[in-house]
């Protein structure tokens, strides 16, 4: 279509004879048809339309037409948030002392760090961009590349005074070196309810042995990092027990740490949201701005089933790996296991 060959051309000028016979019109590698091309191709797919009359045609390309339209649109928006956020970044400058909300994926940072910049209006970056395809976070972790460096690549996410990133959990202790006068909130969670929730995101059960190749498929880098024991360092031949060793580093982070963060239980958020963020930013001396009561059930990330039972959900073996390895920071941070 777009080459305009010979054949094509006569098509084009001679539709009667065609019109009756054409039903379908074959695209080849039409999910690359994006940004200018997308359009180009959405405006060659009207025009046949209107030549060829047969009804079972103009309908399909009228249901084409319309997702061909969205493809563009979401690009163009891509794009524009592109050079937006490049612009931006350019003339950022790095926060000098910001809140960092720690904790591990899925521990319920989001809502917390939500809740907490409506009420105060700091503006929050809410997961670092380029962590999500372009992680560097493990880099910084081996030595690779110094924290200075990571803040600079990615200035515009630094710049706000309010910075959430799980992955930055796990080199607290660069962080605070650089940070001297930073302030931490540190979110923790049951971690058979953390794990669980974890799974969900992911489409994935608790009782599998593995995980399948496509479900490893379907995640973003970001999430298949995080499968991969990074950048925790440690991982198993069993992708919840590598789950496990991850939540107990995020835990003895936590706990070896204790007097120089905030901790925030997720459980009693739960429990009393608008409390729960009202005393945080009260201790972390924050302005109390807005109302929040309509925004604590707005689902900051795709929730999680809390309905489902530990055992059901992981069944006996899964779950006593997970509470052989995270046993001891368990009952550290007032969570017991299933047994007692």
């Amino acid at each position: 279509m777009q080459n305009a060959s010979s054949t094509w051309r006569w098509a084009l000028q001679n539709p009667i004879g065609l019109s009756e016979s054409l039903k379908f019109l074959v695209l080849h590698e039409l999910h690359t048809c994006k940004g200018r091309q997308g359009a180009d191709v959405a405006l060659l797919a009207h025009r046949t339309r209107d030549l060829f009359g047969a009804k079972e045609f103009q309908r399909g390309a009228r249901l084409f037409v319309s997702r061909l339209r969205k493809s563009v649109i979401r690009s163009t928006r891509s794009l524009l948030e592109a050079i937006k956020t490049g612009i931006l970044g350019v003339r950022a400058t790095i926060h000098p002392h910001p809140i960092f909300v720690l904790g591990n994926q899925k521990s319920g940072t989001s809502p917390i760090a939500g809740l907490l910049a409506k009420l105060s209006g700091l503006s929050l970056t809410m997961d670092i961009r380029r962590e999500i395809e372009h992680p560097d976070i493990e880099r910084v972790r081996r030595g690779e590349m110094t924290f200075l460096e990571f803040t600079r690549k990615n200035k515009l996410d630094f710049s706000r005074p309010m910075i959430k990133e799980p992955n930055l959990t796990f080199i607290f202790n660069t962080i605070a070196e650089t940070y001297r006068d930073a302030t931490f909130v540190f979110v923790y969670r049951d971690p058979r309810d953390n794990i669980r929730s974890i799974l969900n995101r992911v489409h994935a059960t608790g009782a599998q042995d593995d995980l399948t190749d496509e479900q490893v498929r379907e995640m973003t880098v970001g999430w298949q990092r995080v499968f991969q024991g990074e950048p925790v360092g440690r991982r198993s031949d069993h992708f919840i027990e590598t789950l496990a060793y991850r939540w107990d580093a995020a835990a003895r982070i936590l706990i070896e740490n204790e007097n120089d963060v905030r901790p925030v239980r997720f459980e009693d958020f739960l429990q009393d949201k608008v409390g729960e963020i009202t005393r945080l930013a009260s201790d972390l001396k924050l302005p109390q701005k807005n109302d929040i009561a309509q925004y604590v059930d707005h689902p900051f990330q795709p929730p999680g089933d809390r309905s489902v039972k530990w055992l059901d959900f992981f069944g006996d073996r899964n779950l006593k790996r997970i509470e052989s390895v995270c046993g001891e920071s368990m009952e550290h941070l007032g969570y017991r296991r299933s047994d007692e």
